[in-house]
């Protein structure tokens, strides 16, 4: 009961603090509490304790006196001793949590630099050198938390040696959080100190004997880079980034090829960076291979360890037997160097036998294993024995001459009859729009450009690298190129259907990097990522590709990406909703003429693979709104009023509001011939005002409030009054009520207010 009472003292010590304001007499009662309770003799209670400080030091940061001071200088003077006896504890546990306390506190920024120098900075740096392993992993936690806080000249002064000295500890796990902590230490020391000091250590581990070591150096390689000059960079890190992606580990590949596009984003010059803001996926897994010659080998690709010989011993021969015949690579990727001499090769043979019989072993144990299990089971040992049949030879069925179905996620290579797209201003007429489905549900076109699909898996990687090298770029080392340009061929697939979709992340800062300038590059891996297999592929180009359009410019846009983009018009709904939320920033990176051939290509987006999918339909209706700002009068009567009005007559609420202000634009963009706005006013009263449909008059009566709200009202007032207005009192004595309301709604929101 003691103890409990004790627990109970612990866990009221944050709600006391804040209960008694700021009243600095009683909260250095309460915190002389707390350092009694951190010294009691029950473990639990002094891990409740470390758990409660954070809390504590907030409440005393949140508390103000009537001067306008906050606690603050009691974090220091009675909440820090807490924490550092705490981190001495002998209990783990204690020590862990003590460390995640002191943590919160340094992120939250409650502890002055003074402090921190004068008080942890001594205790972290005795850890160093102690010889324990969890003590020294601790200690490069904290000290990148420290560094940013006592700044560049004290962290030099006090961390600088007991981190390069840690990056050789002989500990795997040690060098590891080194490794991974390296990208803030950099940025701390910045360009000059990172080059003269730790760039030697950081080399040494991506050098380091352990794959998990090198591992952790790839996935922190960009944040370093960024911490070095640019020529540092181009001739140190590269060569070294080039290493890490034809790793033996395989590991070691996949988290090198993860950071190749953001490394290459590095390269970017200033000016590029300012106008332009692309963001990278950090997560996924993309393989990658080791040399070009392996490419014709890598469904027998496994990944090597030092310490699991028997596992990777039967790589390293096929590595000999393909180098003899890979020349063709050697401009692009380096062959292995004369490692593998007689000895190794006698330990590989003498671990190959010695798997050899384990497997063996293992197998003759598994097959009398399953035949004595096979004869004495449950099962066979009841079960009723079956009878006898006499078996009849009958002539097998014929084959069936269908082909099987597709995949859902394959696209279909083939030509679509499309049905037409809407046809102008008849296509408002009653009978049409009354016979139409209320979704406008078209059957799905999902396609790709075949014939550039079919161009992509005819290519050999060879000749993609050999097109690379022809093309002469002075931004980003070749070879980091070669390789980015190798994870979009076909032969890359064969690793990992993943290598695709990473490149297709990190393609738009490859691009920007490089500059229209350079774009033959990188056009052809651009189409073949257009055309993956992998809709996913295919969806995260179509959403980026406004993006690249930007980079290029209006020509290249024009010539190059408008297939592309018209391909993606007729893919699968996953595709397309990624060029409808970009639409209108696309179309106006083309040329204009580009823009108006487009047009008559909008029916296309009404087409759906799952009339259910809602959200696209009212994602179309939003940005059509920008699309009618490219159009002239005729192009919106011809090819974005009918879709208009077939959005507002859809079965969801959802898109008949969205489509309220894309019919009122319409509206506004035909007012500008006298002619049209006639026309279709006189539709409006034959579509939505003496149809027998209350959705449709509610839409309208809804839409006559837009109508006033636009900047420049399509219709006069005069016109209002005597066109538009007689329809809305007619509206008023509907026998629906949600209709009344509506009028009620645009009347007393919109009509009473313009008036005004």
């Amino acid at each position: 009961m003691v103890i409990n009472s004790r627990q109970a003292v612990v866990r009221t010590l944050q709600s006391s603090l804040r209960a008694i304001g700021a009243a600095r007499d009683e909260a250095e009662r309460i915190l002389a509490v707390a350092t009694q309770l951190s010294q009691d003799v029950v473990e639990d209670i002094r891990c409740d304790v470390a758990d409660q400080i954070p809390h504590l030091a907030l409440a005393c940061h949140a508390a103000h006196e009537p001067d306008g001071r906050t606690l603050d200088s009691l974090i220091s003077s009675h909440i820090l001793p807490i924490v550092s006896n705490l981190l001495i504890d002998t209990n783990k546990m204690i020590h862990k949590t003590a460390q995640g306390a002191l943590l919160a506190l340094l992120e939250q920024g409650l502890l002055p630099s003074p402090v921190v120098e004068d008080k942890l900075v001594p205790l972290v740096v005795g850890w160093c050198s102690r010889g324990d392993s969890e003590l020294e992993t601790s200690a490069i936690g904290l000290m990148t938390k420290m560094a940013s806080v006592i700044g560049r000249d004290s962290t030099v002064q006090h961390f600088l040696q007991p981190f390069c000295d840690m990056c050789d500890n002989a500990q795997l796990y040690v060098r590891k959080v080194c490794a991974t902590n390296f990208g803030e230490f950099a940025a701390v020391f910045g360009p000059s100190k990172t080059e003269e000091m730790l760039l030697v250590s950081f080399l040494r581990l991506c050098q380091d004997s352990e794959w998990a070591v090198r591992k952790a150096c790839a996935e922190v390689f960009t944040s370093v880079s960024h911490a070095v000059s640019l020529a540092k960079r181009r001739s140190t890190l590269a060569a070294t980034f080039h290493h890490l992606l034809r790793d033996e580990s395989r590991w070691v590949q996949v988290a090198a090829f993860q950071s190749l596009g953001s490394f290459i984003a590095s390269y970017a010059q200033q000016q590029h960076a300012s106008d332009h803001q692309v963001l990278l996926d950090t997560e996924g897994v993309v393989l990658a291979l080791r040399a070009e010659a392996n490419c014709k080998s890598m469904m027998h690709y496994a990944p090597r360890n030092e310490t699991l010989n028997l596992v990777g011993g039967g790589d390293d021969d096929d590595d000999e037997d393909e180098d003899e015949d890979g020349d063709a690579g050697d401009e692009i990727l380096e062959h292995h160097t004369e490692e593998h001499e007689d000895a190794e090769e006698q330990k590989r043979r003498e671990a190959e036998e010695t798997a050899s019989r384990l497997v063996d072993s293992i197998t003759s144990q598994v097959q009398q294993l399953v035949v004595a299990e096979e004869s004495f089971n449950t099962f066979q040992y009841w079960r009723t024995p079956l009878p006898e049949l006499e078996l009849v030879d009958e002539p097998a069925p014929p084959l069936p001459t269908t082909e099987p179905p597709k995949a859902p996620n394959e696209p279909a290579f083939y030509n679509s009859d499309i049905t037409p797209p809407l046809s102008p201003l008849a296509s408002l007429m009653p009978d049409r729009l009354e016979n139409q489905a209320p979704n406008i549900a078209l059957p799905p076109v999902p396609s790709v450009d075949s014939g550039l699909h079919e161009k992509c898996l005819d290519s050999d990687s060879s000749e993609w690298l050999s097109n690379c090298e022809g093309f002469k770029q002075d931004v980003v080392p070749p070879m980091l190129i070669n390789h980015f340009v190798y994870m979009a061929t076909p032969l890359a697939r064969s690793v990992d259907n993943e290598i695709s979709h990473h490149c297709a992340f990190s393609l738009p800062a490859v691009v920007l990097t490089l500059g229209r300038d350079n774009w033959p590059i990188l056009r052809k891996t651009y189409q073949c990522l257009a055309s993956d297999m992998q809709w996913k592929v295919r969806r995260t180009m179509a959403s980026s590709i406004h993006e690249v359009a930007g980079i290029l410019g209006e020509e290249l846009a024009s010539t190059d990406l408008m297939p592309i983009f018209l391909e993606f018009v007729k893919d699968l709904d996953e595709v397309r909703i990624g060029i409808l939320k970009h639409l209108t920033s696309f179309l106006k990176m083309l040329r204009r003429d580009e823009c108006e051939r487009f047009l008559p290509e909008l029916s296309r987006l009404l087409q759906m693979d799952h009339h259910t999918n809602w959200r696209y339909r009212e994602e179309l209706a939003t940005q059509l709104i920008g699309v009618l700002d490219l159009c002239t009068p005729e192009h919106a009567r011809a090819h974005v009023a009918p879709i208009a009005l077939a959005l507002l007559d859809d079965r969801v609420a959802a898109v008949r509001e969205a489509a309220l202000p894309l019919v009122a634009k319409v509206t506004s963009k035909l007012g500008e011939e006298h002619e049209l706005l006639d026309r279709l006013l006189a539709r409006y009263h034959e579509l939505y005002v003496v149809t027998e449909r209350w959705m449709r008059r509610q839409s309208f009566s809804l839409l006559c409030g837009h109508l006033i709200r636009l900047p420049n009202p399509p219709v006069s007032p005069e016109t209002f009054a005597t066109r538009i207005l007689p329809m809305l009192e007619h509206l008023a004595k509907d026998p629906v009520p949600n209709v009344r309301l509506a009028v009620a709604q645009s009347v007393n929101q919109d009509v009473l207010a313009h008036r005004k």
